[in-house]
């Protein structure tokens, strides 16, 4: 049945993702890394307490090219241990994102990359401290109105409380002895966001301060607003407390220093060696094809142990890594060994590639096995003595990339904007001005024309 042509009727659900801004992981970072020098911040603070030491309780603001005012909490916290390490990689802990940030309980989902993962986040109701400070977060980063008379369901508020999330954690960056970590929202088409309904990318930096013992903190926050909000300093103050005396709580936690011990130590870096007179050569599989037509030159067989042969045939790409490699002899071999080209978002130059410590370990005779007799195989091929070799690396060599230009926005929106309507913007209460539907509407969420402000911000109050 059609509705009465009187009847205004709602447009069709859009998919969040299409509301919300998707984010560009390494533009992303080079905005991040700004939070570590003091260039184009402005202080917001007009005098400092008579015994805070510099940086400690700072709140400075700048803005970015995505419309967004870049606010900076900064704090001292006093550790012997080095500044790039207090970050441990979510594949370790992700007790790092929980208790540093005091925000929710975080579990390990899955590995992307090292130091790159996929983990959930769930509100921890025994921690008053942490949902206070997550509560606030919330307050200051999606502007405040008034909730409406419909109230949300308990399972869609309970939505924005356990949301899946990559969290990146990355060392010596920007400079040698730093260290970064960002929470990236994932959609739910699994493509990084910006924000999904009142959760926002969370960042941290950590670096060396000028007193030895001591490090500096920097949370990044990024408020959709034009200007810097100066009703909101009273708030910042109070989150900038409440997130260092979590730091410090996570600072004295009685088995960090193991974790930061395991952490250094968790990869291994792997090379390759002595290919003189060409690449390393595979164990002969059934996709090469019928072993009889396989051409003498290509292929060549030695005597195992059992007096079985074996058959090895020469690399067939046109292009050669060290990790492509691996990964065929590994699946040739039936060996379980994950295999990664970089670490803390660097490429590993071609002949290195990244192995988890552990599970080299329990791994290691077999594949050095196998490349003994590849080295049999490949010096009756080639002839000579010498033959590739593999080996742990005494330290990583990664490739050279010139430095990422910085883009003007690290976000991108896939809707039309100009669809939601226009806005009206009331003080902190921001309106639709010709739109009784919209997406953020419907669900108690509001419309907002910034991008990294988020296309839905949840409509709440809070009293701190």
């Amino acid at each position: 049945a059609q509705a009465p042509a009187d009847v205004k009727m709602p447009p069709p659900q859009t998919p969040i993702d299409d509301l919300t801004p998707s984010l560009d992981v390494e533009d992303f970072f080079v905005h991040i890394y700004e939070a570590t020098n003091e260039d184009g911040w402005t202080n917001v603070q007009e005098k400092f307490d008579k015994d805070a030491v510099e940086h400690d309780g700072r709140i400075c603001y700048r803005f970015s090219g995505c419309g967004s005012c870049m606010t900076r909490l900064k704090f001292v916290v006093s550790t012997p241990l080095p500044a790039n390490s207090l970050m441990i990689r979510p594949e370790v802990s992700s007790r790092s994102m929980s208790e540093i940030t005091g925000l929710l309980h975080t579990e390990y989902k899955h590995q992307i990359n090292p130091g790159d993962a996929v983990v959930e986040l769930v509100d921890d109701e025994k921690n008053a401290e942490s949902l206070r400070g997550y509560a606030m977060r919330q307050i200051l980063e999606s502007p405040s109105v008034s909730q409406s008379v419909d109230k949300l369901e308990d399972k869609e508020e309970s939505e924005w409380n356990s949301y899946w999330a990559r969290m990146i954690v990355r060392r010596d960056v920007p400079e040698l002895g730093m260290a970064a970590m960002v929470v990236l929202p994932i959609g739910r088409r699994h493509t990084v966001v910006f924000q999904v309904g009142a959760v926002k990318a969370y960042t941290l930096t950590v670096q060396p301060h000028e007193e030895p013992g001591k490090v500096i903190v920097a949370h990044v926050m990024f408020l959709p607003f034009s200007a810097y909000p100066t009703w909101a300093t009273q708030h910042f103050s109070r989150l900038a407390k409440v997130e260092q005396t979590n730091f410090m709580r996570y600072l004295k936690a009685h088995d960090l220093q193991r974790l930061c011990e395991i952490d250094s130590t968790y990869y291994t870096v792997l090379h390759l060696r002595g290919c003189n007179r060409g690449v390393p050569l595979l164990p002969f599989a059934s996709d090469d094809g019928p072993l009889d037509a396989a051409d003498s030159s290509n292929v060549v067989a030695i005597a195992a142990e059992d007096g079985a042969d074996s058959y090895w045939i020469r690399w067939a790409d046109r292009t050669f890594t060290f990790e492509a490699y691996l990964r065929q002899l590994l699946q040739r071999c039936g060996i379980e060994l994950k295999v990664f080209t970089e670490l803390s978002g660097k490429k590993l130059v071609p002949y290195q590639v990244a192995v988890v410590t552990h599970a080299w370990e329990s791994c290691k005779d077999q594949v050095i096995a196998a490349f003994h007799k590849q080295q049999r195989a490949y010096r009756r091929m080639n002839g000579g003595v010498s033959a590739p070799r593999v080996g742990e690396a005494q330290q990583a060599r990664f490739q050279h990339a010139d430095p990422r230009p910085k883009s003007s926005c690290f976000v991108r929106s896939s809707c039309d904007m100009g669809a939601l309507g226009s806005l009206v913007v009331r003080k902190t209460f921001i309106d639709m001005s010709d739109s009784d539907y919209t997406e953020g509407n419907r669900q108690g969420w509001i419309g907002a024309n910034n991008q990294v402000g988020g296309a839905l911000m949840r409509s709440s109050t809070a009293d701190f």
